[in-house]
């Protein structure tokens, strides 16, 4: 089975259309800059000729704008019940960082709500529906849905737009095959990188690791030499070094992902003091 990625831009149209469906108005969406489809202002100009191609207005109360720069990625209202949702799509980094702080701003929403309205509302979660069934089953995620009635939307660009599951319904399974195999072919790690179909940025990654005196290969080589590094301390030597950062550190995640996904490193912990451990075993990269 093969999985494609998607953009957090896609899962948030999802959801989008499986509310108009049910005859919710959306209030403002707010659109992230991503990869696939460029800045913020071209993602909203995107997102609104998307939603109108559907039929689907975004219609602002009052003086509030409809494209927001922060807050939950859509708001929707039904008379006047309140639904705010937060989307997250495929991630280049660790699925367990991207879920948490996906989790932390819906919570977030929840609690600015209560905090003003002293109601409860409605508040989901939008993810892609292959990536991150492991994070969602795990017992504190299920009492945290049950306890803050968080709803769940799981993107398949291949039977859009989405599916919906209450707080109280368990997460499905939705495949036979193992989690950690489905996101590697998803992901396209090192191993994937000869002799069958590759993702470009994969291809493109693993083969500046291999180059000497690329960024990657310099990476690579400074973990190797320090045996374990944090993360922090990782971004503050590239910078020493002259590599750029950007301020996700999406340009430097893939190659820790790529080394990872190799047995080359293992990752422990979150955030700047997540550890990167050299093992040094695994496959061939090098070739």
């Amino acid at each position: 089975m093969k999985f494609k990625r998607v953009s957090e831009t896609d899962v948030l149209i999802a959801v989008a259309l499986w509310l108009n469906e049910r005859a919710w108005t959306i209030r403002s969406v707010s659109p992230a800059k991503n990869q696939e489809k460029g800045s913020v202002a071209q993602v909203g100009r995107y997102m609104e000729a998307e939603l109108k191609r559907h039929g689907i207005e975004i219609k602002p109360q009052g003086a509030d704008p409809k494209l927001r720069s922060n807050g939950p990625d859509i708001v929707a209202e039904k008379g006047s019940v309140r639904w705010a949702i937060q989307c997250k799509g495929s991630t280049f980094g660790t699925r367990d960082w991207v879920f948490a702080d996906g989790l932390f701003h819906t919570l977030k929403d929840w609690h600015e709500h209560y905090r003003m309205t002293k109601q409860s509302g409605l508040f989901g979660y939008a993810l892609p529906r292959y990536e991150y069934e492991p994070q969602l089953r795990l017992d504190p995620i299920t009492f945290i849905r049950k306890r803050f009635d968080i709803w769940v939307f799981l993107y398949d660009p291949e039977h859009p737009p989405v599916s919906a599951i209450e707080p109280h319904e368990d997460i499905p399974t939705s495949f036979d095959m193992s989690h950690e195999r489905a996101h590697e072919v998803a992901q396209e790690p090192i191993a994937h990188l000869r002799g069958r179909g590759t993702k470009p940025w994969a291809r493109g990654f693993a083969e500046r690791i291999r180059k000497p005196g690329s960024a990657g290969s310099r990476i690579r080589d400074h973990i190797q030499g320090q045996r374990e590094i944090t993360w922090g301390a990782l971004k503050a030597w590239c910078v020493e070094q002259g590599i750029a950062v950007s301020p996700d550190s999406g340009n430097i995640r893939p190659y820790i992902s790529i080394l990872r996904d190799a047995g080359k490193v293992k990752t422990e912990g979150h955030g700047d003091c997540q550890s990167i451990v050299w093992l040094g075993a695994g496959r061939e990269t090098e070739r």
